[in-house]
């Protein structure tokens, strides 16, 4: 019988790593305990065989005991990883007799208990405290637990004291898992119970078990048939990430051999993007320089890029997107209902239009909106081209969502009656918009008193300030997420004019003009 013994099976594109025990030879050799004698491989009401691991210490308190066992020769990030084992609990489950069965932790069974600081992923009953005795699979981060499956198995009705219920847990290299029991023991009808995603914590260092008792139900734990075997599978792409519009990150699912990753004809992009070198400029990440990307989505195809055990990738793609950065004027802030009262024909809340000027998808994540002394930062949002985002407050969400695309970003009163300045910028802190209004924009001194918006009339002309604003002509008083209705070409015709020099030390001068200038020519 082998026991705990490790073997390679050499298969064309995987490579199987596998730990058995099934204590039929009597013994725990190579198992760690917290406390010496307090398990043992015992002939004892056995799950299987003649022998099974049993928690054989009589105690005379409450107290809590855990095995381990090293399994850090299996890398979970390397592989499909399935775990088997049967487990009996001879005592009926509640928040003072639990167990649970650490699939791997960063610290052995000196480590492995509920009230200890350690990083795991634990399947078990009432392992928390609790006493609804339902079968739960947890992630343990710090000490902390965070239930990933909770079952329909209520252990006390469903498996009871008298036998063994027989489990299959499976994660994949990407952290997918799933959750397989038999009832009845052993593992001939293993139904699935549940799955989950998670990939938070990967050093699988122990495995191991752990068993909270009282002094009355010491003795009652067995655990039997262990079985932990991987499937290796060669790399996936976990993500793309574009650094501009001819530099890539390509990061894979675990570290690669950098004769493959470096070769240039193992990677190809559509639409029509060359691929000029490949270098691993991490254990998992290759740097791709490419031909100039535009705004658009992409696949990158990757092949025979292979990992440190020699498995190779064979055509695995991956979408991807690419915006060009904006600049200024590709977004403008468009208009402004700074005094909604009294309302004329819209809801009664302050708001503020930008609009894409720009020819591709405007990716806003991350961007900020600068009113004032006061900063918003926009979540992930992306913006058409030709269309409109409606920016104002919680309050008025929900009665300004009917005119279009609208983002609950800004205070019920940030927008003053008399003016202020608003900027838009970038997630690089660049100027993409800019405007400093006053009452006199509206060029009405009726309509400056309340319920009108000021609208811009040409976004193509970022430079026209007061003279490319002016109060809204529609008779609801605004035209929130569509065309203004000033809208109309007005081109800038005058050339901005030196207003101030000042001097800021003996190699700077601060140069004032009466209008922005455009990024790059100034």
């Amino acid at each position: 019988m082998k026991k705990l013994i490790f073997f390679l099976i050499l298969l064309p594109f995987s490579l199987t790593a596998q730990v058995t025990d099934n204590f039929e030879d009597g013994n725990i050799t190579g198992w760690t305990e917290s406390y010496t004698g307090r398990w043992a491989a015992s002939d004892v009401n056995p799950i299987t065989g003649s022998y099974s691991l049993h928690h054989i210490y009589n105690s005379s308190t409450s107290y809590h005991d855990q095995i381990s066992y090293d399994i850090s020769s299996i890398n979970v990030g390397e592989g499909t990883t399935v775990w088997k084992f049967q487990v009996k609990h001879g005592y009926n489950p509640t928040s003072g007799n639990n167990w649970g069965v650490y699939l791997f932790a960063d610290n052995n069974a000196s480590q492995m208990a509920a009230d200890s600081i350690n990083n795991a992923y634990v399947v078990g009953v009432n392992y928390t405290g609790g006493s609804d005795d339902t079968l739960r699979l947890w992630k343990i981060i710090s000490g902390s637990a965070t239930e990933l499956i909770k079952t329909n198995i209520d252990w006390e009705d469903s498996v009871g004291t008298s036998i063994a219920a027989g489990f299959e847990i499976t994660r994949t290299s990407e952290g997918s898992w799933e959750l397989k029991v038999d009832t009845d023991g052993g593992f001939d009808n293993l139904i699935s119970k549940g799955t989950a995603v998670n990939s938070e914590f990967t050093n699988s260092n122990y495995f191991g078990v752990y068993y909270k008792y009282t002094s009355s139900a010491d003795q009652k734990l067995w655990f039997d048939d262990f079985e932990l075997s991987q499937t290796n599978t060669p790399p996936t792409i976990k993500n793309v990430e574009t650094v501009n519009d001819t530099i890539l990150h390509v990061i894979f699912s675990e570290e690669i051999e950098q004769t493959s990753a470096e070769t240039v004809s193992n990677y190809s992009i559509t639409p029509s993007i060359t691929i000029k070198s490949a270098t691993l400029s991490s254990a998992d990440t290759v740097t791709l320089s490419v031909s100039n990307m535009t705004t658009n989505d992409y696949t990158l195809i990757v092949d025979n890029v292979k990992d440190l055990k020699g498995l190779p990738m064979d055509n695995v793609s991956f979408n991807f997107s690419y915006s060009m950065p904006a600049s200024f004027g590709d977004v403008v802030i468009n208009e402004i209902m700074a005094d909604p009262t009294p309302a004329v024909g819209l809801p009664e809340y302050e708001y503020l239009e930008i609009f894409n000027n720009f020819d591709y998808n405007v990716n806003l994540t991350d961007w900020s909106l600068c009113i004032g002394d006061k900063i918003k930062t926009f979540p992930s949002i992306t913006l058409k081209p030709d269309s409109f985002l409606i920016i104002c407050s919680t309050s008025a969400y929900d009665s300004l969502k009917q005119y279009g695309n609208t983002l609950a970003l800004i205070g019920s009163t940030d927008l003053t009656n008399s003016g202020k300045t608003i900027i838009l910028k970038d997630k690089s802190d660049n100027e993409i918009s800019k405007v400093s209004y006053t009452t006199a924009w509206y060029h009405n001194t009726d309509k400056d008193e309340g319920g009108w918006s000021i609208e811009r009339i040409d976004p193509d002309n970022t430079c026209g300030a007061i003279n490319n604003w002016t109060a809204s002509i529609d008779e609801k008083g605004g035209t929130p997420g569509e065309i203004n209705s000033v809208d109309a070409p007005n081109i800038d015709t005058q050339a901005p004019v030196l207003e101030s020099i000042k001097v800021m030390n003996d190699k700077e001068l601060l140069l004032t003009f009466s209008e922005p200038l455009k990024t790059g020519i100034a």
